[in-house]
């Protein structure tokens, strides 16, 4: 396999690049503005331009899809299907009543959840909330 010879690349010497970037930057401040001014102008046209097609572009589209339902009769139903229904919500269960009370402090525990620390490494059966209190 042979390989092909690269061009040679040329690179421009500092006056070269000096003479084409100050031709470039001759121009004065306020011409450089005015050009600034005149594209931002025209950026604005064109944007307004293009907003005036769009929403023409939106009616013709409108119309169509009107004349399509009318000619099939179609409904909401047909085009979007059934509506997603909200997933029903669990029944809240209600406060639990307490089942252990400190006889000292008065505090109760319903038996769910982290044992509070009066109960901690004692029986249970002697915080036991009888059932007529």
């Amino acid at each position: 396999m042979s390989r092909r010879a690269s061009p040679p690349v040329h690179f421009a010497s500092p006056a070269q690049l000096r003479r084409s970037c100050t031709c470039a930057f001759t121009h004065r401040k306020e011409n450089i503005v005015t050009t600034y001014r005149e594209l931002q102008a025209q950026i604005e046209r064109l944007q307004a331009q293009a907003e005036s097609v769009r929403l023409e572009e939106k009616r013709a589209a409108v119309s169509r899809i009107r004349e399509e339902i009318a000619r099939y009769d179609l409904t909401p139903r047909d085009l979007f299907g059934d509506r997603p229904r909200r997933p029903r919500r669990s029944p809240r269960r209600g406060v639990v009543q307490p089942k252990y009370r400190d006889p000292q402090t008065g505090a109760t525990w319903s038996g769910r959840g982290r044992e509070p620390l009066w109960i901690t490494g004692r029986s249970r059966e002697q915080f036991l909330i009888g059932p007529s209190s």
